[in-house]
Order: structure tokens, then C-alpha cells, then sequence
């Protein structure tokens, strides 16, 4: 049989369906692989109504066992160490035999001091320090030390955060910011900026300038741009809200007013200036650093799937929400939780 083409026929018209076919086969096979990677990477579609792995702070405690004793040179004792986490546990529920009613409690009302116990442990993993990072452990009403007069702060901060920006964003799925959504098992110096937009702001002739002589805002949020885009809009404003009541919220760090005079250069900060008092602030980075969802966030499906109504993972008088000024409980769940 001859191989020679039909009298009149051209190779193009050979050619063309031939190399369609192919391409066909290749984009069949190379779209079936990439699925099957996706599939193999982000879940299959049955994956996607499971519920979300809760938030673990065992692992930050178990980072504060396995750290080398620290040693303070401002008063405090060990927060680092087993033996410091050891000697905080047992100073704690001392605390509780002796006190079972919280003394000296300012934001956490309506715990009793076994469920604040139960609640620092959590923000003890959260933040990747011990008891006495905060507290005197010989007395842990009082307030000997800034730590604690800032983790109270802290809190207003969460509640505030929870009840003004994120229960407020349409598409709320009942995601909460707690301790750990910032922090990622650290108790300061987060970072605001990522490595591929390490924050480095210039001039027109390429002087770097100190961060808090530009406006440094991610963007100005008017009530326009918040109504046609309610998601980042809220999100934007939450950045700016915290930016511009920062001194709100924190105690400002000695060590940062040195940077009033020299450019800050401290990695992947972000400072800015409050009354003439220099503050490092958190930005978009803190919290997501990648993911759409933060991975410290905590979800109503970790917190109603607990027993207690997840009162010591994120009492409810830090959710955001209407609570009883007696039992601190939200009036909305009261008796459901």
C-alpha cells in the first residue's frame, strides 16, 4: 500500500487535525494532572463541609516547656522553662482554692476564678509565655507589672475588634479575632509586612523616609468605597481603626522612642507616631500572613461545639455581642450556650 498522499491533497490537511488531536490528548492529560494535584493539595470538594480544625494552644505550650529559662532584668521571675510553667500552674490553683471569686478583675465579669484560670492557660499558649510574664505569682490580683496592664487592654481590644469590624462584615461566618490571631504564639514585635513587600518607603530620589512620614494607611476607607466593597472595606477600617487608637490599647515601649531620631529599621515593623510617642502597629500581614482566613481565628463551630459553650477558649463578653452586665453571658444565648 502506498504511503504517498491522495493526488491533489495537501500536508497541511493532514497536519492540522493531527496536531489538534495531539494537542487535545495533551490538554486532557495536563488538566486531569493538575486536579489531581489540587485535589491532592487543597482537599477534594467532600473536604470543604468539614469542620475546621480548632485552634490548639497545647502547642504553645508545649514550645514554653521546651524553651530555656529566660532571665527578666525587670523584677518578673521565669516565664520560660518548665520549671517556671510548673511553679505558674501550681501558684494558679492555689489562687483558686484561696480565691474561688475573682479579685481585683476589670473586663473578664461573670467568670469565677476557675474559669479565668481556665481562659489564661489558653492565652498563655496564645501568647507563648508563662504565668508570670503577666503576673505576680505570689499574688496574682495585683498589677505589679505593664504585661498585665496591657494584656487588659488587650482584651477591650478583642471585644472591640470582634463587635465593630468583623460580626459587622456581611459574608460573617462566625470567625472571632482572639489573642492568638495576632499573635501566632509570641508576646510582641509581630510582624507587619511580609518579605516580598518588606516595607521600605522612598522619595522621588530614592531617600528612604521613616514609615510615619507618609501616610501609611492601606487605604482611605470612606463610606463609599465601604459600601461597594463591604468585605475589604470593613477589614480596611479595622486596620485604620487600630492605627489611629493604638495608644488606646498598648502601653508604648521605651525602647521604641529612640527611632523618633534615627530610621527604624527594625525588619518587618511598622511604627508610627501617636502624641510624640512612637508605637509599632499591626497591619493586614499580622493576622493572615497568606491565608484569607487567619490561622489563629477562632470559629463559632469550635466554640458552640464545646460543652461550656467555648467560655474559656473566648468568654463571650469578648465576642462582640450584647452581654449580661451579671453573669457576663450573651443576652442572645443566654441558657443556649
Amino acid at each position: 500500500m502506498s504511503s504517498r498522499l491522495p493526488k491533489g491533497t495537501s500536508a497541511t490537511v493532514i497536519l492540522v487535525p493531527l496536531l489538534v488531536t495531539i494537542f487535545l490528548v495533551i490538554l486532557n492529560v495536563s488538566s486531569g494532572t493538575f486536579w489531581s494535584l489540587y485535589d491532592a493539595v487543597a482537599g477534594t470538594p467532600e473536604d470543604e463541609t468539614a469542620a475546621p480544625a480548632p485552634y490548639n494552644s497545647s502547642d504553645g505550650i508545649l514550645l514554653i516547656n521546651q524553651a530555656e529559662p529566660n532571665e527578666p532584668t525587670d523584677g518578673r521571675e521565669p516565664w520560660l522553662g518548665e520549671e517556671a510553667w510548673i511553679a505558674g500552674v501550681q501558684a494558679g490553683q492555689e489562687y483558686i482554692g484561696e480565691f474561688p471569686e475573682p479579685q481585683n478583675v476589670q473586663v473578664l465579669k461573670g467568670m469565677d476564678t476557675g474559669e479565668i484560670w481556665g481562659y489564661m492557660i489558653h492565652i498563655s499558649g496564645s501568647l507563648g509565655v508563662g504565668c508570670q510574664y503577666c503576673h505576680d505569682i505570689n499574688n496574682f490580683a495585683a498589677d505589679p507589672y505593664p504585661a498585665k496592664i496591657s494584656a487588659r487592654l488587650m482584651l477591650r481590644l478583642v471585644n472591640d475588634l470582634n463587635g465593630q469590624f468583623l460580626s459587622q462584615i456581611p459574608t460573617w461566618g462566625g470567625n472571632y479575632v482572639q489573642c492568638a490571631t495576632c499573635h501566632h504564639g509570641q508576646p510582641n514585635n509581630m510582624l507587619a509586612f511580609s518579605e516580598r513587600n518588606d516595607y521600605r518607603p522612598v522619595n522621588a530620589v530614592g531617600e528612604v523616609l521613616q514609615p510615619w512620614s507618609i501616610d501609611t494607611y492601606a487605604i482611605a476607607t470612606s463610606t463609599e468605597f465601604v459600601n461597594q466593597h463591604p468585605t475589604t472595606g470593613k477589614m480596611l477600617s479595622m486596620v485604620n481603626y487600630m492605627r489611629e487608637n493604638w495608644d488606646r490599647y498598648v502601653l508604648p515601649d521605651p525602647e521604641n522612642q529612640a527611632l523618633l531620631a534615627e530610621l527604624p529599621v527594625n525588619d518587618r515593623q511598622d511604627y508610627i507616631v501617636i502624641d510624640e510617642t512612637v508605637y509599632s502597629v499591626p497591619n493586614c500581614y499580622t493576622c493572615h500572613q497568606g491565608n484569607r482566613i487567619p490561622a489563629g481565628a477562632i470559629t463559632r463551630w469550635e466554640l458552640n461545639r464545646r460543652a461550656d459553650g467555648g467560655w474559656t477558649l473566648l468568654p463571650d463578653m469578648l465576642r462582640g455581642g450584647e452581654v449580661d452586665p451579671e453573669t457576663g453571658r450573651a443576652i442572645e444565648s443566654a441558657g443556649t450556650n
